[in-house]
């Protein structure tokens, strides 16, 4: 379609051109098709050929006569007149151009290009086929019907449609090019699959984005021009923003259907609070949604996606001023920040409708003292939502929570923990805009799936990763959730970084490898005064031993060498205890029972 728009722009440019070179008779006069045959051909006519360009002479073309447009035609002048009763047919690509006088009859034009400028005059009653047409400002008002096969170019001006019918031939396109289209007493007939594209100059929309067979659009203006929507936006084919900004203009945004966003190019979307955004497609929304920095607000956020495992993809952070409505599909906000503002709700929220966060991704509300929020948040395949309570007393500001798959020996980094302890595959990420003074109760939800290494939900903690380490805290075990999920409590947070559940055999130590179970051996187990070890691993020499209680304290630490593999433990108490063993930048660990 491409290739059309630029030959049709040498075409117009073409023609303009002879109009000026060529001089005409002032009188005039009138050529009437005698039989059927080329417009060229001075036997059509009776013997005289018409001028290419007529500005005061009368063509006529009657009914039962087929004349073949085999050369490029203008009327450009007030007293010419073409009348077509019977047909008027382009061949080789051929142009007809109408920009002054009169065009009338009841018979066919079928015309590669048409380029209309017709402000009066159009008189025409019969069918007009055109693969191209530019409109140059052109009124339509007798009841002609039209039909566009390849492409309408909107050049200048308006065309308006004040009478008859207008149609585009299916997967045609519409160019809005400096021009516009109304209808005022005619018929705009779209519901035909069409396209539509913005080049050239900033516009407002207007009835090429109103039919039912509105597919593809793009914007493809320079960067400092706006395509400026004039009603609601619901697109159903693929919104490309190749350059330059479209403004919602306190309109909604919709996708549905096949809707999609092209991941390619570098325009944005230019929002503010009055607008709001719906997806309700078929499909997932593979390019992110990109919105103008600063005008990146929105007051609804709707996703309510045919198909729950489907997502929307934001290439840039957005602020949810009303209401983030989750019903069904996921929104992927990769490292951006979804952020529902002081004013805003959440709506809906479940395993089937969530906001997967990426690295340095989250969900941002505003948390006041006495109050909570539920973050509905999870990964790519897991819903892992947290609820958060700021407890009275507490600093209020916009909390960010974010969750990803995998833990860290280092938080972020270093050796990935989920690998072989025993934990929940995922590590959440909290952060505040208020820096100090914070006292917080915090409640994290996962599925069984996300349990990895032989997981004891049972004998489980939430662990923070404060002062370079992961902490230990009392274990306990996990409840079910109201949502089907297994949960766990931690209270009196008063500082934010990586969180983490792990049950109270996981080894967490800034270590460069962690020894696999099998290569330690403890026995008896349960023991009543010794606890004995076996070590199978060939690249680990256990230098220290460190007793742990189910408070994470240590109970006893014992220096080994290669002549030590039994430690007494006759005067601790009953209870389950965890010994780490630790040596040459390698640690291991293992359960046992007192008795």
């Amino acid at each position: 379609m491409k290739n059309f728009t630029q030959s049709l722009k040498k075409r117009v440019v073409a023609i303009a051109g002879c109009m000026t070179m060529l001089t005409l008779s002032a009188n005039a006069t009138t050529y009437t098709a005698v039989v059927s045959g080329n417009f060229d051909a001075s036997t059509t006519w009776g013997g005289v050929t018409p001028p290419q360009i007529l500005t005061a002479d009368n063509i006529v073309i009657p009914s039962g006569i087929t004349v073949t447009l085999n050369q490029n035609a203008t009327v450009s002048g007030a007293l010419s007149t073409l009348t077509v009763n019977g047909s008027l047919v382009s061949s080789g690509g051929s142009a007809l151009m109408l920009t002054l006088g009169n065009i009338t009859g009841n018979g066919t034009l079928m015309i590669d290009s048409l380029v209309m400028g017709l402000t009066t005059g159009f008189n025409f009653t019969g069918n007009i086929t055109a693969q191209k047409m530019v409109s140059l400002g052109s009124t339509m008002s007798s009841a002609a019907n039209v039909v566009v096969d390849k492409e309408l170019w909107l050049k200048s001006g308006i065309y308006n449609l004040t009478a008859g019918n207008f149609s585009l031939s299916n997967n045609a396109r519409i160019v809005v090019d400096g021009g516009i289209m109304t209808v005022n007493g005619g018929l705009a007939n779209l519901t035909n699959t069409y396209s539509v594209l913005y080049t050239s100059a900033s516009a407002t929309t207007g009835v090429e984005l109103s039919g039912a067979g509105l597919g593809d659009i793009e914007v493809n203006v320079p960067a400092a021009s706006m395509v400026t929507l004039s009603a609601d936006l619901d697109v159903r084919g693929m919104l490309t923003l190749t350059s330059g900004t479209l403004v919602l203009n306190n309109k909604n945004l919709s996708f549905s259907g096949n809707g999609n966003f092209a991941a390619t190019g570098t325009g944005t979307i230019t929002s503010t609070n009055l607008s709001s955004l719906s997806v309700t497609a078929n499909n997932n929304i593979t390019g992110g949604i990109r919105f103008t920095s600063g005008s990146n607000t929105v007051n609804n956020f709707t996703v309510n996606m045919t198909n729950n495992t489907n997502s929307v993809m934001l290439g840039t952070s957005l602020n949810v001023n009303g209401q983030l409505n989750l019903q069904s599909g996921r929104i992927n906000i990769g490292a951006n920040n979804l952020t529902v503002m002081s004013s805003g709700s959440v709506m809906g929220g479940s395993a089937n409708s969530y906001v997967i966060t990426g690295t340095n991704g989250a969900l941002t509300m505003n948390l006041a003292a006495g109050g909570s929020n539920t973050y509905h948040v999870g990964t790519s395949t897991m819903y892992a939502p947290a609820m958060i309570a700021a407890n009275s007393g507490s600093a209020s500001g916009m909390l960010s929570v974010g969750v990803n798959p995998s833990v860290y020996v280092n938080g972020t980094s270093g050796t990935m923990l989920s690998s072989d302890q025993p934990l929940v595959n995922a590590t959440w990420y909290l952060a505040s805009t208020a820096s100090t003074g914070l006292n917080l109760n915090m409640n994290l939800m996962w599925s069984a799936a996300m349990e990895a290494n032989n997981f004891n939900r049972s004998q489980a903690y939430i662990s923070h990763y404060t002062n370079s380490q992961w902490d230990l805290t009392a274990s306990t075990a996990a409840v079910t959730a109201s949502n089907g999920l297994w949960s766990m409590s931690r209270a009196n947070i008063t500082s934010l970084s990586p969180f983490a559940v792990m049950d109270k055999d996981a080894v967490t130590t800034s270590v460069k490898n962690i020894v696999a179970k099998k290569d330690i051996v403890l026995y008896p187990n349960p023991t009543t005064s010794t606890i004995y070890f076996d070590n199978h691993s060939t690249s680990f020499e256990a230098k220290t031993a460190d007793i742990y209680d189910l408070t994470g304290h240590v109970v006893k630490s014992v220096q080994l060498d290669r002549n030590i593999n039994a430690i007494g433990v006759d005067e601790l108490p009953s209870g389950n205890y965890t010994i780490k063993f630790s040596g040459n930048e390698l640690q291991a660990a293992q359960t046992f029972i007192k008795q």
